[in-house]
């Protein structure tokens, strides 16, 4: 519901407020129509693993998966998990969608992909919309999630716009990890 206030909240930015309530509405459904359209995806098959319990991310339940280098290992959980936090304080809306998208891919077995487009027009650019979708977007691909073996596909991904990618975010805890061990090693005070 809050995707259909902002959708519309941008679009009347973009049309104007002298346009009837008729004229917004026919236009919203236009422009959102290709946005917010998916497959409704099957119940989930039997033997599907339940939701992680609350409080834990989605991808906390991982594979086992490690990253290593130089002395410093840390679990893939912990740095998506890290990047969804991350995510979450730079760009929210991606965030929920995002969230959506592994739902979705949960649901349906299949890879899910995160469309991403600008309201408005070349001389006067809207707020950016992001929505999951089952069929492959092209040009507004921005990534695609598939919840089985907990992989993102960065395509048209923009860090300026978007936020981090999960690569930076795992060198920054990398090097915090790597500094946190040094100034142990030394006998500096500060993170335990």
């Amino acid at each position: 519901m809050t995707r259909l206030y902002t959708l519309l909240f941008a679009l009347g930015l973009t049309l104007g407020c002298n346009q009837s309530t008729q004229e917004v509405d026919s236009k919203a459904d236009d422009l959102a129509a290709p946005l917010l359209h998916t497959e409704v995806p099957p119940p989930d098959p039997p033997g599907t693993p339940p939701p992680p319990p609350l409080g834990t991310s989605p991808m906390e339940e991982g594979k086992g998966e490690t990253l290593a280098r130089n002395g410093v290992v840390l679990p893939m959980g912990r740095v998506r998990n890290e990047w969804f936090k991350k995510l979450n304080e730079v760009n929210p809306q991606l965030h929920d969608t995002l969230l959506e998208a592994l739902f979705l891919s949960r649901q349906s077995g299949k890879q899910v992909y995160v469309l991403k487009r600008r309201l408005g027009t070349d001389e006067k650019p809207g707020p950016v919309v992001y929505a999951p979708s089952l069929t492959r977007g092209g040009a507004d691909n921005l990534l695609s999630v598939q919840f089985s073996d907990r992989s993102f596909h960065f395509d048209h991904f923009d860090t300026k716009e978007d936020g981090p990618t999960l690569e930076q975010v795992r060198e920054r805890m990398f090097t915090e990890e790597r500094i946190r061990r040094l100034k142990r090693d030394l006998g500096i005070f500060g993170n335990p």
